[in-house]
């Protein structure tokens, strides 16, 4: 929980933010669009940024974000919509072992990119 309550100090030092939240999950939100959602466990959170859609004629969705990770700690997650768009994300745990300077620049990438 101290974890959680760093990570959103750091964040909320960011223009037209806010946390939004769910039964199962907080969304972080900038001008109301969905930038990362937390998924809170007994010994992490997991977090996930969206990436955007690929659709059936192989386009990008507007704005598909593609993340810069050195140390690549987000790992790519795919999945198909029953109309055949996919739909893409990167993932990521938190726990405390976590850097949390680099998780914020990772959030602060898509938060710049909308």
């Amino acid at each position: 929980i101290e974890l959680w309550r760093e990570l959103k100090e750091k964040l909320f030092t960011l223009d037209n933010v806010d946390f939004v939240a769910q039964s199962s999950y907080i969304k972080f939100t900038k001008n109301n669009k969905g930038v990362c959602y937390f998924n809170f466990r007994k010994d992490k959170i997991k977090g996930e940024i969206i990436r955007g859609n690929v659709n059936t004629d192989g386009s990008k969705s507007k704005n598909f974000f593609v993340i810069d990770d050195p140390k690549h700690i987000c790992r790519e997650y795919n999945f198909t919509y029953k109309s055949g768009v996919e739909g893409h994300r990167y993932l990521f745990d938190i726990n405390e072992t976590s850097d949390l300077d680099y998780l914020e620049m990772l959030i602060r990438q898509k938060y710049k990119a909308l």
